[in-house]
């Protein structure tokens, strides 16, 4: 990037922030329902990151005016402050980006083969797979997907029809998934399930075979684009 360049992100889009904590160059103001970020300087990978970021994209003139992609005229202002640098303001804003939580162990439910037959709505597969996926498919098949990625190299791909991936697929009711194929015992209702687990409204929770878990917020998924799934490819592999 040459330049300074402004992005204003949805506040539920800050799963996507985590990506960046690591880079310099980049400064957060927090506007309540979004999120702007301030880019200055150049760094290519840093750079490919934002250009999969949700949001709006300007580019910020030395007297902070604001001009769209595209454009020649000025619309608007970047906001006067305050800023702080993105890693600060996520140190003590935000939980790690990726799959929030961790796997721990529940013991009072037990995964077993059996439960009603119905159409899985997650894949759990490799960022290598997806990345190759995503580069060759058409437009109207990522579009009713959203993915998110952990550290571990490992995508979760929800929305329909799933892709066809070499990896686990999973069905889940009232945001509680497991493997399809399997259900959990006692055999309690889902929203029980999820409020065990203190789960909010659109999040998700995964729950393996090892009687471990993962959590997922809402704010975790991002829309299914090659950018994206281009961007959370390189960071994987660099990390």
């Amino acid at each position: 990037m040459t330049g300074s360049v402004a992005v204003r992100l949805p506040r539920h889009e800050t799963a996507m922030l985590g990506r960046l904590r690591c880079h310099r160059g980049i400064t957060l103001h927090d506007a309540g329902e979004s999120l702007w970020l301030r880019v200055d300087g150049e760094d290519d990978r840093r750079d490919r990151i934002i250009l999969a970021l949700p949001g709006d994209r300007f580019r910020v003139l030395p007297d902070g005016q604001l001009v769209r992609p595209h454009q020649l005229v000025p619309k608007g202002r970047i906001p006067e402050g305050p800023w702080h640098p993105l890693a600060e303001w996520m140190s003590v804003s935000l939980a790690p980006a990726g799959f929030a939580g961790e796997l721990a162990d529940r013991r009072k439910l037990t995964l077993v083969r059996g439960g009603t037959v119905r159409d899985a709505t997650l894949l759990l597969t490799s960022v290598h797979a997806w990345r190759d996926y995503a580069a060759s498919a058409p437009r109207v098949r990522l579009d009713p997907l959203v993915f998110a990625m952990n550290r571990s190299g490992d995508v979760i791909i929800k929305g329909s029809p799933l892709p066809p991936l070499v990896g686990t697929r999973y069905v889940e009711r009232d945001g509680v998934a497991v493997e399809a194929g399997w259900t959990w015992e006692p055999a309690l209702e889902p929203i029980v399930v999820a409020q065990a687990f203190g789960i909010e409204e659109g999040d998700l929770v995964l729950l393996t075979r090892d009687r471990g878990w993962q959590h997922l917020g809402a704010g975790d998924f991002v829309r299914a684009t090659r950018q994206a799934a281009r961007a959370s490819f390189e960071v994987a592999d660099a990390e």
